[in-house]
């Protein structure tokens, strides 16, 4: 008995370490980590989920993220069901790369790249809780505007075409359009000598 004792204190005190070791882990995480209960319902979160939203754990607990005004990129609402953890509840499958904007107060919109995953019971049936993890990608859309722009000040102002390797013209700025007087679709699949006026000599060319 007293060697059975024993071996029962030696495996609980092994389990609360790998307990402790594995939530260490899961609050050190740099992304957003988040479990739903098979109701959504918010059960726990991870600190950089917290950061993310600028709530406190006691403030997520009381009123999940997931509850929150959130919209698409092209700015329509998300419903309810099209949310990674009630798309989860739904379907039973995993659903991932989901973006999501959710308005801070004062209008600044977080936007949020989400995985959600189910994990089932011993049955592999029944959902028992729904994983969501998320990752911060407001500045990454930031630097895509940015980049975005200055491609489309490119594309207007300055004279670009491509070409593959047997030289047929593959892409073509508006600027490189507007100025040879050819509309995309009749530069692309040609070659450069489209625009060879006949008086240019060949060799000069």
């Amino acid at each position: 008995r007293e060697k059975a004792y024993r071996i029962a204190e030696e495996k609980t005190h092994r389990l609360l370490e790998s307990e402790a070791e594995i939530r260490s882990i899961f609050q050190a995480m740099s992304e957003g980590v988040m479990v739903f209960d098979a109701q959504g319902n918010l059960i726990e979160c991870n600190l950089a989920s917290q950061e993310m939203f600028n709530l406190s754990l006691s403030d997520m607990l009381k009123s999940p993220p997931t509850n929150l005004n959130a919209c698409h990129e092209d700015g329509r609402a998300f419903l309810k069901e099209e949310r990674p953890v009630y798309r989860v509840l739904a379907t039973k499958q995993a659903c991932y790369n989901v973006m999501m904007g959710h308005r801070r107060e004062g209008g600044e919109i977080l936007w949020l790249l989400m995985n959600a995953q189910p994990i089932f019971k011993a049955d592999f049936e029944t959902i028992e809780k729904v994983v969501v993890t998320c990752s911060d990608m407001s500045e990454y859309r930031k630097s895509r505007r940015e980049i975005e722009r200055y491609l489309n000040i490119i594309d207007t102002y300055v004279m670009i075409s491509s070409t593959d390797t047997q030289g047929v013209i593959t892409e073509a700025s508006d600027a490189f359009c507007k100025i040879s007087g050819y509309e995309k679709e009749e530069l692309i699949t040609k070659t450069h000598h489209l625009l060879r006026h006949p008086d240019v000599p060949l060799s000069f060319y």
